[in-house]
């Protein structure tokens, strides 16, 4: 069992990753697990996946873009 300082700082990790690194770790999880034997069915679907990767950049990219650095902190 995970001690609450390692899970804390586990979800502090997680809260910073991008969609995109999400998704990426997301599915490395699932494959270990199919490969393991632990979850059944069929295999990747190809399409879905290039699908969700680009829905993932695409938040990616509007949370940068919505990203605002003041201006005490920004350098000329």
């Amino acid at each position: 069992m995970r001690s609450n300082m390692s899970l804390a700082s586990e979800l502090v990790l997680e809260s910073e990753l991008s969609d995109l690194e999400l998704l990426s770790q997301a599915l490395q999880e699932a494959q270990d697990a199919h490969a393991r034997g632990l979850i059944g069915g069929p295999g990747l679907d190809e399409l879905q996946l290039e699908r969700a990767a680009r829905r993932a950049r695409k938040a990616d990219t509007k949370r940068l873009l919505n990203t605002r650095i003041p201006a005490e902190g920004a350098i000329a």
